[in-house]
This record gives structure tokens, C-alpha cells and sequence, in this order.
């Protein structure tokens, strides 16, 4: 889990956060944001691919009741605070999770001590799936509790999403170079390398299959669809370079072999010429 930017909400210079975070087996990016009002509390889960978002907006009023009806209140400033500090992982006390409608409903259940409701018929479900909930969580002595932010899901692919995918895109390829540079300087790094590629080729799959979709959707700028496709680009000149730097290392690595092999057969051909 990792942190991209690290200016807490209601901090000088800016008033957002953003976090890399795994959730049940998938990635997020959560962003959380104060208005310039700075009494309202934006919320945002997005897949690391940029393919579905959900987002809120939560009034003090609002945080401030939901706080209270849980029995452990907290101040809007407080309770700010206490997310900031559980998506970026600095305390064991508070944690987040983002679940669906049925994993919201099945948690209360076992808080209630009781089995999960009947499932709901399927427009319903649907409709009810379609939601997220960021749960921060507040572990106190013999206790924990819980305060759910409902999260609406966007339709469609806007710009401003896919300019946020090209964003993450360009941060990522300039640490995978890095990465890759730092590698070939090591030595021996062709099983790492060979892992990284995969990797970079299961990225492009699907960054092009976004750039489809969001082409396919039209309506967009033409020259952020741009940028995508040269991220695209930029990822599979990465990944080749990692497959000749793959293929470099396999190459030394089998003359030094050879070389080893031969030097010991010398010494071995010596050995028996002395022993005549």
C-alpha cells in the first residue's frame, strides 16, 4: 500500500491526498479533498486503472451526525484528521476498508449477532451494488467502531478521470525505469526483470483496452486520447527494452558458464599433465 502525494486534508498548500490502497484483492486509488469551504469532505475511490469511480460529498453536519449516531462522536476536524491517519497507515487504531452493499449489510449482521439479510431482489441488488462504502474504522479498548461513507458510482469515462490515468501512468513509468535501470546496474536481475515484464505486458492490455473504451465513448478531448496512446507507447517500449536487457543478461550469464566450464577443464587437463 502505498501513499502518491502526502498533503493531509485541511493542510497549508493543499487540501487533498491521494492513496494507493489493495482492497479484497484489487487496487485503489482513494483521494480524500476539502472544498474551499473547508466544511465539506470529498471522497474518492478509483480503480488504479482509471475504470470505475465512486465519490462523496460529505458536509461536517453530515460527518458530524453519522459520528454521533455510532455513540463514539467526533468533530468534523477530528474525524479528518482520523482518516487521513488510516489511509496512510500511521496508527493501528483506525483503518479503512471499502466494501459493497452486501459486504455493508453482512457486517452488520455479525455486529448484530444475527445472519446475513436475505438478498434483495435484483434491480434492487443492482442498483444497491452499484454503490461502495469506505468504512473508517476506530479500534477503541474492547470495541471498535465503525462510521460508513457512502460512495456513488460515476458513469462514464470524463476527461478529468482519464487525465488522472495518464497522470498515475507517467508516475509509474518513470519508477519502472528506474527500477529497471537500478536492476541492470546490479547484475543477475533477469528473473526480476522477466517478472517486471509480465507485469508492464498485462499493463498495456489494460491501458489499451481503456483507451478503447473511452474512444468508444466519445465525447472526449482528442488530445488527452493522445496522451493515453503515448503512454501506451511508452509502456511498450519499456516492456521491449526489458525483454533485450532479459536477453543481454541470459547472454553473459551463459559465457560466463562456458568461460567457468572451460577454465575448469584447463585446470583439470593441468592436474593430469603434472601428475604424468
Amino acid at each position: 500500500m502505498e501513499g502518491v502525494t502526502a498533503n493531509p486534508p485541511g493542510g497549508k498548500g493543499s487540501s487533498s491526498e491521494s492513496h494507493r490502497l489493495s482492497f479484497h484483492g484489487s487496487n485503489y486509488v482513494i483521494t480524500t479533498s476539502l472544498l474551499p469551504s473547508n466544511d465539506v469532505l470529498r471522497v474518492e475511490a478509483e480503480t488504479e486503472d482509471g475504470m470505475d469511480r465512486w465519490w462523496g460529498d460529505f458536509a461536517s453536519s453530515y460527518v458530524e451526525d453519522i459520528s454521533r449516531k455510532t455513540g463514539n462522536f467526533k468533530r468534523f476536524e477530528v474525524f479528518v484528521q482520523m482518516l487521513s491517519t488510516a489511509l496512510a497507515q500511521r496508527s493501528d487504531s483506525v483503518f479503512v476498508d471499502l466494501l459493497t452493499y452486501a459486504d455493508l449489510e453482512a457486517l452488520k449482521a455479525r455486529r448484530a449477532g444475527g445472519q446475513a439479510p436475505a438478498a434483495p431482489a435484483a434491480a434492487a441488488a443492482a442498483r444497491a451494488n452499484t454503490k461502495r462504502y469506505l468504512i473508517l474504522t476506530y479500534a477503541v479498548e474492547f470495541d471498535r467502531v465503525h462510521y460508513p461513507l457512502p460512495l456513488a458510482h460515476e458513469d462514464g469515462a470524463s476527461a478529468e478521470a482519464l487525465q488522472r490515468v495518464v497522470r498515475r501512468l507517467r508516475e509509474d513509468l518513470a519508477a519502472a525505469r528506474a527500477a529497471a535501470a537500478a536492476q541492470s546496474e546490479s547484475g543477475g536481475a533477469a528473473d526480476a526483470l522477466r517478472q517486471e515484464n509480465a507485469q508492464l505486458r498485462a499493463q498495456v492490455q489494460r491501458l489499451e483496452d481503456r483507451a478503447a473504451d473511452a474512444l468508444a465513448a466519445g465525447g472526449q478531448d482528442a488530445a488527452l486520447h493522445r496522451q493515453l496512446e503515448d503512454a501506451v507507447a511508452a509502456y511498450e517500449q519499456l516492456r521491449a527494452e526489458s525483454a533485450r536487457e532479459i536477453r543481454r543478461l541470459k547472454r553473459e550469464a551463459k559465457e560466463r558458464q562456458a568461460a567457468a566450464e572451460a577454465d575448469a577443464q584447463a585446470a583439470q587437463r593441468e592436474g593430469v599433465a603434472m601428475a604424468r
